[in-house]
């Protein structure tokens, strides 16, 4: 069996082959298009792992997961949510030099904007591996993206397309002993990872509700992706976050790990309501 689908995207036409047969969808792989398997239980290996997406009924492609299709194999990226002001989409390598002027990627805790010519203290307590260095970003977008399709995303402002921030979900382990966390049991459950929220905005850009419109937009899609419930972990005298969190209905949780230079942390977490 084999099908075409058609992607438009910034108004070029892109084919999506559809199939069952391996050399088929081999052979378009080879030359270029964007494939998709129909994956059947019964003879697993039809389907080859140069293969990286595959259904197993014709009735669960969409519009959405065709054109995400389209994307990863052009190297474009995905868009994650879109609000009245903001696009949540995954970052670019050409987004590395924006970075530096925008994010924390050095050891300390603060650092200086040149917008503000003053010491700017970060939501999150730890640095984020992804702004190491460019070879740490180049590997966290190959490697993340594609195998998880979640983590930490661009905030991009509509109006003039500029990056103002980064907001995202990934896992937290739990662990019985260590530093890290002390593991809990909620209601019934009882849980060995979790997942965590985070979100920066860039100096200029705050106090200006993008903070909430960006940390909504993800929690809707972690529902989506049914990565919840969700955690957020907040400095106790990071009075705005915690604000954030209560405004868009997180409720406090149990939580005994030290901040970083012996700071209080607070946990949050986010249960949608069906």
């Amino acid at each position: 069996m084999k099908k075409e689908y058609l992607v438009t995207i910034d108004e070029i036409t892109y084919p999506v082959l559809f199939s069952d047969e391996k050399e088929a969808l081999l052979a378009a792989k080879a030359a270029g298009r964007a494939v998709l398997g129909l994956w059947d239980e019964k003879i697993p290996q039809a389907i080859p792992a140069e293969i990286p997406y595959a259904v197993e009924e014709e009735i669960q492609i969409n519009e959405v997961l065709l054109e995400r299709l389209v994307r990863r194999n052009l190297g474009l990226p995905w868009m994650i949510a879109e609000t009245k002001r903001l696009r949540i989409r995954e970052f670019i390598p050409g987004d590395w030099e924006e970075i530096p002027a925008t994010f924390l990627c050095y050891p300390k805790a603060e650092r200086t904007f040149p917008e503000t010519k003053r010491e700017v203290k970060l939501p999150w307590e730890e640095k984020p591996e992804i702004f190491t260095n460019q070879s740490a970003f180049l590997s966290y977008l190959h490697y993340q993206y594609s195998f998880y399709e979640y983590g930490l995303w661009a905030v991009e402002e509509k109006m003039h397309h500029r990056l103002i921030g980064g907001c995202g979900i990934w896992d937290r382990e739990i662990q019985e002993n260590g530093n890290t966390e002390v593991k809990k049991k909620y209601g019934k459950h009882e849980e060995k990872s979790m997942t965590e929220i985070g979100y920066w905005i860039r100096p200029s850009f705050q106090k200006m509700g993008y903070g909430t419109e960006a940390v909504e937009a993800v929690l809707s899609y972690a529902v989506q992706i049914e990565k919840v419930p969700v955690y957020a972990t907040i400095r106790e005298e990071n009075i705005p976050s915690r604000k954030l969190a209560e405004k868009l209905k997180f409720t406090p949780v149990p939580h005994s790990r030290p901040g970083q230079n012996g700071a209080r942390q607070l946990r949050y977490r986010y249960v949608p309501y069906y």
